[in-house]
């Protein structure tokens, strides 16, 4: 590892754990979601999101589907399934009693995956925010995804808006250039890294809390902070071998 090797992390990763002075948080979906990484990042690092909607950074997308593979052949409709993913199988849902569950083990291949969905005639789906979801609409099935009240429907001018996005054609043939460009700043800026400073050694809540002040116990709730303050330092005492 050289001084000036650059980590990106995603943000289900907590703070550094690889020690490299000059890290890049790339944000996928939303921090601390599920407990998995921070809300927030270490000040050094440079931080990209996959959309604003789960942090205010610069944007960094790429083109992840297959139009090769993911694509409508108009074969025949042999079955519904069901997605779950991200958030669980959050409430009963009668209407995916028996079908067929995609998930990461099943189907093995995206081969096989694009091959179900093109004879799959609805797909449900817990995950509002999966790439699984796209793939199924430019196969020709139905999407529904569950909320709350019901289920929200992809409808048939969503389907053709999603198509021309993602196949970068209509009012989106200037996309492509849109991402490229976008991965030309996250070079030119990542290239610029040079943080010398202190590297992150645990999550930020733990480096916080180790650097509050120290003082004398008074109240009940002094020696609560102390005893985990004690609980900690044994914890990474033992995890440090």
């Amino acid at each position: 590892m050289r001084q000036h090797d650059i980590m990106v992390y995603p943000e289900s990763v907590e703070a550094n754990p690889l020690k490299f002075q000059n890290v890049v948080r790339y944000v996928l979906f939303y921090p601390g979601y599920h407990g998995a990484g921070e809300k927030e990042y270490h000040p050094s690092e440079l931080i990209f999101t996959a959309a604003k909607a789960f942090y205010d950074a610069p944007v960094l997308q790429f083109r992840t589907i297959d139009t090769s593979l993911f694509f409508d052949e108009k074969l025949p409709k042999l079955q519904d399934c069901y997605f779950v993913h991200k958030g669980g199988k959050w409430r009963n849902v009668p209407e995916i009693e028996g079908l067929l569950e995609i998930n990461k083990d099943y189907p093995k291949t995206h081969e096989e995956l694009a091959y179900l969905l093109k004879t799959t005639g609805i797909l449900y789906s817990f995950d509002d925010k999966s790439a699984l979801t796209i793939e199924a609409v430019l196969c020709g099935a139905k999407v529904k995804i569950i909320t709350e009240d019901g289920f929200s429907e992809i409808s048939d001018e969503d389907v053709e808006e999603i198509k021309e996005r993602v196949c970068c054609i209509g009012k989106h043939e200037d996309l492509l250039e849109k991402l490229e460009r976008q991965l030309d700043d996250f070079i030119a800026i990542t290239q610029k890294m040079n943080y010398t400073g202190r590297i992150q050694q645990y999550p930020i809540a733990v480096e916080k809390f180790l650097a509050s002040p120290k003082k004398r116990p008074e109240s009940s709730e002094d020696y609560l902070n102390l005893a985990r303050r004690v609980a900690l330092l044994k914890a990474m005492q033992a995890n440090n071998g």
